[in-house]
């Protein structure tokens, strides 16, 4: 049975990116025409980046950055997600007002 979540529960970061693009998930491309190396060098660099986007430290980053954001909204009274794009704005224009005791921490 699933645990509760309370509405600001963390979900779990980041999203599973698929390992590499299989030549059935290029919809895009027609099955008669495979990609070129500029296409083929174009996949690898989309894998590098999505192994790079799960590295500890940029997971750690993300869990940082995610809990300072629900912990603002839930200061600010305003709903985390989805977000409002005023939302986000406001909360990046709060570190420019850090004298201000709603400003989130500092970055680690």
């Amino acid at each position: 049975m699933p645990a509760e979540s309370s509405p600001h529960a963390i979900p779990a970061l980041p999203v599973p990116v698929p390992a590499a693009p299989r030549p059935a998930d290029r919809a895009l491309v027609p099955a008669a025409a495979p990609p070129s190396a500029v296409g083929e060098a174009a996949f690898a660099a989309a894998k590098a980046y999505a192994r790079l986007a799960l590295a500890p430290a940029t997971c750690r980053a993300y869990q940082a950055d995610w809990t300072q954001f629900i912990t603002w909204c839930a200061a600010a009274n305003l709903p985390a997600l989805p977000a409002a794009p005023a939302t986000v704005g406001a909360y990046l224009a709060t570190p420019a007002r850090r004298d201000r005791p709603d400003a989130p921490p500092a970055r680690p």
